[in-house]
């Protein structure tokens, strides 16, 4: 009966969300953004739960986050404590439980505590006698939406946002009716729309009410249009679903005067502890730290926050000789949008070899050794950052093609800007909430590696180190952009800046420039085509980094035959038409034939990939 399980509800918030799915061991599995955060809803189906739970938790690494399940009610607590025994810890937010009702007290509004809601209807009814409920159809959608347009006008401009996002979620499922078994109700007074809701089934017994709304000048409208819709539904749906209240005074107070038959408690489930490091761990993670010290000239500050935040043991790869670590690496999990979806990747970070076993083959080995770790963890491509053209040369060797832009664009301060806007470097204790906001618009690229908001606040920290500040324009209380400034004796640098509108943007520009004395600045390129070639990468696992391309591109239609010397694993022949991508049993003729990097800068290079904030630099 829970509200988020409802398929309306999933596909018409997934512009918001970017909700993705998949079909794992007979379950349905359900992955999304929240707060930042990678998170995932509990297991839909029958069977074993424990594979799937497991499968769940290395997807969360292999995309640089920790494991996180949202929307857990008490039954399927339950079912994941039967299946992993004090694995998860569980916390509750009573601003997500979900109020359910009997429809039938809904529909009879019987009793004392109801008698305000039937008075409410009763002067509606004697106001308005003309009064008119039509079930919602495809021509009254473009009324509905005016009304919720001016609904959003009348209303606390302090939830601009979310109102914004509730439209576009409106526009979204009102567009999609009859694919998405909506059904709705709308109330006339004089033939002018002044209500209107809908809602769809969760499941056999119970209906989710996603949207109601009223012109509040007309008194009693929620009310009446409340009771006329579930009238009219179906006998057999014993539980009518009104959603969450958000923490919002107001919305509670509402849904209360309903007196709910059950506040549904969803819970948030994360893992409970974290191993510690054995001895040999401990041995290994020093041993690595202090080849890194000796192989590179990074202030003792930024070592302790990489090794702080970002080492952990499953994450480094090392060769051994006589009986010490000679040669690591750091693959680092980072997912990338790629056309709309989100793709596992794998950084190279921290390559070094001791000075005195160079030139012996060991960090080809490594890299091989760490190519075929990648894989078993399901990543989809591997990148890097070489320091010099040497080393992008000496990774060339191995598959690597130059794949990531970095350049600047010229901004201008505007003299004049929105003056509704206030700008300022960041309250400090602001800077988390700043973070999500950051997370948020980047994954709003349609080809960015994104960073896990643990990574964020270690790059803020770096950031901090470096000096840089954290800017930050609002439009009352809303955060409206963001900005990370870098100032340079030549000039001002935004090293990444995310807003909701140019005239956000430019009033930011306006305001750093002005404050460092300068008429403009160079602000990162975010388009992903100007300035030099500075990350490289390469392709770890060909078939589903070529699903991600077949869907990504339906039209191309194309069969390839891939040679990888390195990854042996990926050569074979492949065919791409129609959305998808198939690995032929048997080799074929009229095949284009490609290395690893030819393939590579096709499927990557050529899409403009962005990448940036990698504390590199």
């Amino acid at each position: 009966m829970n509200c988020d399980m409802n398929v309306a509800n999933l596909c018409s918030w997934q512009f918001l969300y970017h909700t993705e799915w998949a079909i794992v061991e007979n379950f349905l599995v359900l992955r999304f953004m929240t707060d930042g955060m990678v998170t995932y809803m509990k297991p839909i189906g029958k069977g074993d739960l424990r594979p799937v739970l497991e499968l769940l938790i290395a997807d969360a690494r292999s995309l640089g986050d920790s494991f996180r399940m949202a929307c857990v009610c008490p039954c399927a607590q339950a079912l994941m404590d039967e299946s992993m025994p004090d694995a998860f810890t569980y916390s509750v937010d009573r601003s997500r439980a979900d109020y359910l009702y009997l429809r039938e007290k809904l529909v009879t509004l019987s009793g004392k505590k109801l008698q305000p809601k039937r008075n409410h209807i009763s002067k509606f009814k004697r106001t308005y006698p003309n009064y008119e409920y039509r079930p919602l159809t495809k021509e009254l959608v473009d009324d509905c939406i005016h009304l919720g347009k001016e609904w959003c006008k009348t209303n606390d401009s302090l939830m601009q946002h979310a109102m914004q996002a509730e439209q576009h979620m409106i526009d979204y499922a009102l567009h999609h009716i009859e694919e998405l078994q909506i059904v709705g109700g709308t109330l006339f007074v004089d033939d002018k729309l002044v209500a209107f809701t809908f809602g769809a089934r969760i499941n056999a017994e119970a209906f989710d009410v996603c949207v109601e709304k009223a012109d509040t000048t007309y008194e009693g409208a929620y009310a009446m249009i409340n009771n006329e819709f579930v009238s009219r539904l179906p006998e057999d749906i014993i539980y009518i679903n009104r959603e969450e209240d958000l923490g919002l005074e107001g919305l509670r107070k509402a849904k209360m005067s309903y007196q709910p038959d059950l506040i549904m408690d969803k819970m948030t489930a994360t893992l409970t502890f974290v191993p510690k490091e054995t001895e040999e761990e401990m041995r290994m993670r020093f041993e690595t730290r202090h080849l890194w010290e000796r192989s590179f000239a990074d202030p003792r500050a930024f070592i302790d926050l990489y090794f702080r935040e970002k080492y952990r043991k499953e994450r480094n790869e090392t060769i051994v000789r006589d009986g010490h670590v000679v040669s690591a690496l750091q693959k680092l999990p980072y997912p990338m949008t790629y056309g709309g979806r989100m793709i596992p990747a794998s950084y190279i970070s921290g390559a070094c070899t001791d000075e005195r076993y160079r030139r012996r083959g060991l960090m080809g080995e490594l890299l091989e050794q760490t190519h075929r770790a990648m894989r078993n963890e399901d990543a989809t491509f591997s990148f890097l950052i070489p320091a010099t053209a040497e080393l992008a040369n000496y990774y060339a060797k191995f598959g690597y093609t130059p794949c990531f832009r970095f350049g600047w664009q010229t901004m201008k301060a505007e003299e004049s800007v929105d003056t509704s806007l206030a700008i300022d470097i960041a309250d400090p204790c602001r800077a988390e909430e700043l973070l999500v906001y950051m997370r948020n618009k980047m994954q709003d690229r349609p080809m960015c590696v994104q960073h896990p908001l643990n990574d964020l606040r270690a790059v803020m920290d770096d950031m901090r180190m470096a000096g840089d500040t954290l800017w930050e324009a609002r439009r009352g209380e809303l955060t409206v952009a963001v900005a990370i400034c870098r100032t340079e004796t030549d000039g001002v640098l935004l090293r990444e800046c995310v807003w909701d509108d140019e005239a956000a943007r430019d009033g930011l520009i306006a305001a750093v420039a002005t404050h460092h004395g300068r008429t403009e600045v160079d602000m990162l390129d975010t388009t992903g085509r100007e300035g030099d070639y500075f990350g490289m990468a390469r392709i770890i696992n060909v078939e589903v980094m070529l699903a991600a391309y077949a869907a990504l591109h339906p039209e191309q239609q194309l069969v390839v035959e891939v040679a990888d010397e390195h990854l042996p694993e990926n050569n074979g022949c492949y065919r791409v038409a129609d959305g998808k991508c198939e690995r032929l049993a048997e080799p074929c003729t009229d095949v284009e034939k490609c290395s690893i990097a030819q393939l590579t800068h096709r499927v990557i290079t050529e899409e403009n990939p962005l990448m940036s904030l990698m504390m590199n630099d």
